[in-house]
């Protein structure tokens, strides 16, 4: 037998062994499991309540962060005083719709938008923080408009309530509106200084200080007046 031979009868040998080894050891191992298709949980939506707000408003989202300002500070008066008007009088029913009209509704989609702009000027923090503070005077504006409405429901289901009683109910909204003001004026406050323009006056500084300055062109007249009047009652 030649070299040759020897080694292709090797070769099929050890090809035989290896073969019989692979088999038994494949026996013993189990079969594999059969894959059967797994559905992927639905991925989760977002919260769309978020983003939908009971008021409307034609108030634009492209505005610059001094016009937004501006808008507030134009609508607060106006706002603030048909509300003192309605919780006096005892119209919560028409408090209650007024807070999602204009000029209130202005006033507060303005407010919506100024926290984004602060963000395309870069203002990080103060977006953030406006953001959040934002949320906080809805959330005393939704409580306004739940005290004034259980305020309008309790009279309609009461219309014998002693002007007592009244004054009650118009105490508790009145607390709902001063929760109010007080987080607007919170929110203002997060407006880096140098977007508040000398005419944009955040708490009302505006109107006071126009009513401190008749007040001194008063007492200055009335004190010319005086002076010119001694001297003829002098002769």
């Amino acid at each position: 037998m030649t070299r040759r031979s020897l080694l292709a009868v090797s070769l099929g040998y050890y090809a035989t062994v290896a073969t019989a080894a692979q088999a038994e050891s494949s026996a013993g191992e189990p079969a594999p499991a059969i894959s059967f298709p797994v559905e992927a949980a639905p991925p989760p939506q977002p919260d769309v309540t978020v983003y939908n707000y009971d008021f409307a408003s034609d108030v634009p989202s492209n505005l610059r962060i001094k016009e937004y300002l501006q808008i507030v500070q134009e609508n607060r008066p106006r706002s603030w005083q048909s509300i003192a008007q309605q919780i006096q009088t005892g119209n919560f029913e028409q408090l209650t719709m007024n807070l999602n009209v204009a000029p209130m509704a202005d006033l507060r989609q303005a407010a919506l938008y100024l926290p984004w702009a602060l963000l395309q000027n870069s203002e990080y923090n103060a977006a953030t923080d406006s953001h959040k503070a934002f949320k906080n005077f809805e959330e005393h504006v939704k409580d306004l408009q739940y005290a004034s409405a259980s305020a309008a429901a309790a009279l309609r289901g009461s219309p014998s309530w002693t002007p007592q009683q009244q004054a009650q109910q118009a105490q508790q909204v009145q607390q709902a509106f001063i929760l109010m003001s007080a987080s607007l004026d919170g929110f203002l406050s997060t407006v880096p200084a140098k977007y508040q323009g000398a005419g944009l006056a955040i708490f009302g500084r505006r109107e006071e200080n126009k009513e401190s300055s008749r007040d001194r062109d008063r007492e200055l007249r009335e004190a010319r007046e005086v002076k010119e009047a001694k001297p003829a009652e002098s002769e």
